[in-house]
């Protein structure tokens, strides 16, 4: 039986990689030619690893390969809940990449090939990490999306929460059926003229909630993966009202960070327009400037010069931008007043 949590985990999902696709990344919708890594089941895209395959539906490769390296796939799970994510949901992800990451396929000389990706694992939550989760992510490099506090994404957010007590299908219906609703998901947010298979058989409430939740990624549209300190991550979802577009990819944009008891933002330095929201899992932040040996305070003394810069890469078509934030200094005092509590 699939449950309420499951759906909102899965709209999540599809959300977050749609948005995506101007930060570089292509989801995958299918195996391609050549790629050993992925096996399809009757229950969607499984990534093989040492031990078992493991079903994600949500994976998407980066447009841009860093030279010695092999290309990064991203594989994404989202959590739509009303608590917190605990350590169990890290913990489970952890053992997931490293099997894949030990997969290999002997050739014909028998010696074992190396990985064909380097994996990276996201989870993003709507309702934050407890300390534990944190912890344990920042220990392991398993990167954390956190949703709440990002104002701009919450008509998504909503827009998924409604799904909570509506029945999807007129009658029971089997996995299968949920990935092909899946895939029918995921084709509206691309070509959202096409319409909803009947063969789905879903209810007529659930088709009014699949249009809202189509309108809302529409109306959010784009969503970046950027590099605090050049190594970590937040994500970022425009002001609707902004164009990406017009943001120079040749020098900095100057811009302020401050905390509104709601969440972050970051705004245009010469006019103040809000040009980004975006949330943060403090406890690994924390983590991150201490370094484990010092206090937060001192650790902000000495980053403060690291954590002038956000960096994202934006992809418009076939261009691809390197964006510079430059930020003032006042956001470290913000930071430092988080910190504290």
């Amino acid at each position: 039986m699939i449950t309420p949590a499951q759906i909102r985990g899965m709209f999540l999902e599809e959300a977050l990689l749609y948005l995506l696709r101007v930060s570089g990344y292509r989801t995958i919708n299918h195996i391609e030619r050549g790629d050993i890594t992925l096996l399809k089941s009757g229950a969607g895209l499984h990534v093989k690893g040492r031990g078992c395959d493991h079903q994600i539906d949500a994976i998407a490769d980066f447009a841009i390969t860093p030279p010695f390296t092999y290309p990064q796939r991203l594989l994404v799970e989202a959590k739509n809940l009303r608590k917190h994510v605990d350590i169990e949901v890290v913990r489970n992800a952890l053992g997931v990449l490293r099997d894949i990451q030990e997969y290999w396929v002997p050739t014909k000389m028998s010696v074992p090939t190396k990985k064909r990706f380097h994996y990276q694992y996201a989870i993003a939550s709507t309702s934050g990490y407890s300390e534990k989760a944190e912890k344990f992510a920042y220990a392991h490099d398993i990167f954390l999306i956190p949703l709440s506090r990002a104002r701009y994404f919450q008509p998504i957010t909503t827009s998924i929460r409604e799904f909570d007590s509506v029945n999807i299908y007129q009658t029971d219906q089997q996995l299968g059926s949920f990935q092909d609703f899946r895939l029918a998901i995921r084709q509206k947010l691309y070509q959202s003229n096409s319409p909803l298979s009947q063969s789905l058989r879903l209810t007529q409430e659930a088709v009014r909630l699949v249009e809202n939740f189509i309108e809302s990624c529409i109306g959010v549209n784009r969503g970046v993966i950027a590099l605090l300190d050049r190594r970590f991550p937040i994500f970022l979802v425009p002001n609707p009202r902004i164009r990406l577009d017009e943001l120079p990819a040749q020098s900095p944009v100057n811009v302020r960070i401050f905390w509104d008891d709601e969440g972050w933002y970051i705004n245009s330095a010469s006019d103040g327009q809000k040009l980004f929201s975006f949330d943060m899992p403090e406890e690994m932040l924390r983590l991150y400037l201490e370094g484990g040996n010092l206090s937060g305070d001192r650790a902000l003394d000495l980053k403060q010069e690291n954590l002038r810069e956000i960096q994202f890469i934006l992809t418009l078509g076939k261009r691809i931008n390197f964006v510079t934030l430059r930020l003032d200094m006042e956001w470290i005092n913000h930071l430092r007043q988080r910190i504290q509590r």
